[in-house]
């Protein structure tokens, strides 16, 4: 009775492990947000790592940064955002193959959210004078909330362990803060991934 239980725990533990699978990503792209009119985008930074549960389900964990410089010229100032948005992520993940190389993947999940920004406002040079001098003005606010997130994309590997992706994602959490309303994010990323 112990050598069959012994045979069949040998027999499925190469299975286990040939599912599990471990993974890194690195992302680098664009952003635009909701609270932005003019659509201009800001810049994206992240990394994920991933436990592939079979070849067809994966639990992520994610962390991404994105920082914008907005200008607006007034008819006597300048006005600059500078806005400042992390995101740290928690979601699954699921792919289905296309071909031998390619596949689409399509990621669901919670992210805890903050967001920052600061609004200069500086006199322009031609309207200032004895009067009313050059100067520069500074607000600041700071939210944070649990939202969620999705992601669509595509991969294409290149070897066993090296991929390339492409993904749009859009990130949302209700802010918490009176001076925020809800915040949305949309991204292009490019990432690039290593296979333990």
């Amino acid at each position: 009775m112990k050598t069959g239980i012994v045979i069949s725990v040998l027999a499925f533990a190469p299975k286990v492990y040939a599912e599990s699978d471990l993974s890194v990503d690195l992302l680098y792209g664009g952003s635009f947000s909701s609270e932005k009119s003019n659509l201009e985008l800001a810049s994206l930074y992240g990394a994920r790592a991933a436990y592939a549960y079979n070849h067809l389900l994966s639990f992520e964990l994610g962390y991404s940064q994105v920082k914008g410089t907005y200008d607006e010229e007034g008819d006597t100032s300048l006005h600059t955002d500078v806005e400042r948005y992390t995101a740290t992520s928690f979601g699954i993940k699921g792919s289905t193959e296309i071909s031998t190389s390619y596949s689409l993947n399509l990621r669901l999940g919670l992210a805890y959210s903050q967001l920052q920004q600061q609004n200069y406002s500086q006199t322009l040079p031609w309207q200032s004078d004895v009067a009313n001098p050059k100067r520069t003005e500074k607000q600041s606010a700071s939210t944070s909330g649990l939202g969620s997130y999705y992601s669509l994309g595509i991969e294409r590997r290149f070897t066993q362990n090296i991929y390339m992706g492409l993904d749009y994602s859009s990130f949302r959490f209700n802010a918490k803060s009176a001076d925020f309303s809800a915040y949305k994010s949309h991204n292009i990323t490019i990432s690039l991934g290593y296979n333990f």
